[in-house]
């Protein structure tokens, strides 16, 4: 049993406990309707570490928009410029002009190097190698339609499209090199028809990736072509990769083989060079 009075002392104690939490729960939103308040214009609005002096983001972006619209002005007259000719796009060599496989081989490579390499550091293609042969040439003509800058691989592949039904065996040849700490990895396409050896590719480096049909007589002077233009840029080639020829079937299901022969190509000794060139040749 509870005397009226008790009841009454607690119903007050509640009552101020409720009052408490209220103004507390007020003072909590006070200071977080604070915190997302936008200063006024003119206010810094970033911390004293800002490089500006305290300029938010609505500075930045108030100097942002005179540039974006002078961008946009400027694409607007060239749109507008009907006197400017279309930009260049480069188009498939017609190889059935040229009756020597040399003057072929060397319009395919004059297509891939209109293509230009590739130094924004993003990929614009599926550069995955381990696909059925179909799908490698499916990416390659995807690279001839839009013609995007390609790096190493994509031109390999494009090699392979514009190569198929030629009387020229193709094998990917890759290298692996080290200049100071930094390990390397390139990849071309060899070709050879007959007894004469070349390459055809894309790099940063004119002599890492088109050989001549003919500048060589066999693929393991053909290695050591490129293996004198690694030296002029201090690379050290570390290891070379042969594959299997590829199949000119443009529908064939299987694989490319990319590495069927793996040599190491550190030891600069006669004899190491000597069986080097064997196993290549082999």
């Amino acid at each position: 049993v509870y005397s009226s009075d008790g009841m009454g002392d607690s119903l007050a104690s509640a009552a101020a406990t409720a009052e408490d939490v209220e103004v507390e729960a007020s003072r909590a939103l006070a200071e977080a309707d604070a915190m997302l308040t936008v200063p006024p214009e003119g206010a810094g609005g970033g911390s004293d570490d800002d490089e500006d002096g305290g300029a938010g983001p609505d500075d930045e972006a108030d100097r942002a928009a005179p540039a974006d619209a002078a961008l946009e002005e400027a694409l607007r007259r060239i749109r507008a410029d009907k006197t400017l000719a279309p930009p260049p796009f480069p188009t498939p060599p017609n190889l059935t002009a040229h009756p020597k496989m040399a003057d072929k081989l060397r319009a395919v490579q004059a297509f891939i190097e209109r293509l230009q390499y590739n130094y924004t550091g993003t990929d614009y293609f599926d550069i995955r190698k381990n696909r059925p042969v179909t799908r490698l040439l499916d990416t390659a003509r995807r690279v001839v339609r839009e013609a995007l800058p390609i790096k190493c691989v994509e031109a390999v592949f494009v090699a392979l499209l514009l190569t198929q039904g030629l009387d020229v065996e193709r094998l990917p040849l890759s290298f692996k090199t080290r200049v100071e700490r930094q390990t390397c990895k390139h990849i071309v396409l060899a070709v050879r028809h007959g007894a004469q050896w070349g390459a055809l590719g894309l790099s940063r480096r004119a002599g890492l990736y088109y050989k001549p049909l003919g500048s060589a007589q066999s693929l393991g002077e053909l290695f050591r072509d490129f293996e004198r233009e690694y030296a002029k840029v201090f690379h050290r080639v570390l290891r070379v990769k042969v594959g299997l020829p590829v199949p000119h079937d443009a529908l064939a299901a299987e694989y490319v083989c990319w590495a069927y022969r793996v040599v190491d190509a550190r030891d600069q000794t006669p004899a190491a060079r000597e069986e080097l060139g064997k196993v290549l040749d082999a």
